[in-house]
């Protein structure tokens, strides 16, 4: 089956970047825009103008640095976005017929991709939009050290609940389940329509790069956004030199 490879090229380069940017942006892992586009060219490209015998097994070894330097704290986001795209090349060689080779659609020399082009430009447009909001909430990421644990944690900016003198830090269930707290404190908490009575462990926490500092662990039903271990207090983060936090890499 003939076809023009600049198209493949095309098509190619707007299918990876599409997968791996969907993909980042549903596991809420950011990566820098720059490199997503890095990666996806290299793919591309290798896929569309490299016709060596071995072209299938030097995209494959690519593909593996690759995940290692961009990917290797977001294996789950990579491997979705592997799924991703295969899903839309398999569905582009169902709907249009053409080939497929080093895992990448030709198109048929008589077929028009505009609309398939125009599609994932929209939604690549959209992600694009998108990128901005999530790369900001990532500044407020950090790495947490709780007990033997290091968690994800996100600095909540309308969390400073004090019970008892001591800041509360929200927890997932099964992450207040696994620490181990010096005492029981039940405190009673004052929310915008009531107070209500908590119990919770007083633990010894900190930011990495900050102070240890004695917290008040509750769990929390409310939503932990960029798939956040814990809602972060401000006094935990007020008190320490935010020039020495270690951004985390979860």
């Amino acid at each position: 089956m003939e076809s023009y490879v600049e198209v493949a090229f095309i098509q190619a380069l707007l299918v990876n970047l599409v997968s791996v940017l969907t993909a980042l942006y549903a596991a809420a892992y950011p990566l820098a825009l720059r490199k997503c586009v890095s990666y996806a060219v290299l793919l591309a490209a290798l896929a569309s103008f490299c016709f060596h015998p071995w072209a299938a097994a030097l995209l494959l070894i690519i593909e593996g640095l690759c995940a290692w330097l961009f990917f290797r704290y977001r294996l789950s986001a990579y491997f979705a976005s592997i799924a991703l795209r295969l899903l839309i090349t398999g569905s582009c060689f169902k709907l249009a017929g053409g080939s497929i080779y080093n895992f990448t659609w030709f198109p048929p020399l008589d077929y028009n991709p505009f609309l398939i082009w125009l599609l994932l430009l929209i939604i690549l447009a959209a992600l694009i939009m998108k990128w901005g909001h999530t790369l900001n909430q990532l500044a407020f990421v950090y790495a947490v050290e709780c007990c033997s644990l290091t968690l994800r944690g996100y600095l909540d900016s309308g969390n400073n609940c004090v019970i008892q003198g001591y800041p509360v830090m929200f927890v997932r269930p099964k992450v207040f389940e696994k620490i181990k707290g010096r005492d029981i404190i039940k405190g009673k908490m004052h929310t915008l329509s009531n107070e209500v009575e908590i119990e919770g462990k007083l633990s010894d926490v900190r930011v990495k790069g900050g102070n240890w500092m004695s917290v008040m662990v509750v769990v929390g039903d409310q939503h932990f956004p960029m798939q956040a271990d814990c809602l972060l207090n401000l006094r935990q983060i007020s008190e320490v030199d935010k020039h020495e936090i270690h951004k985390t890499n979860l």
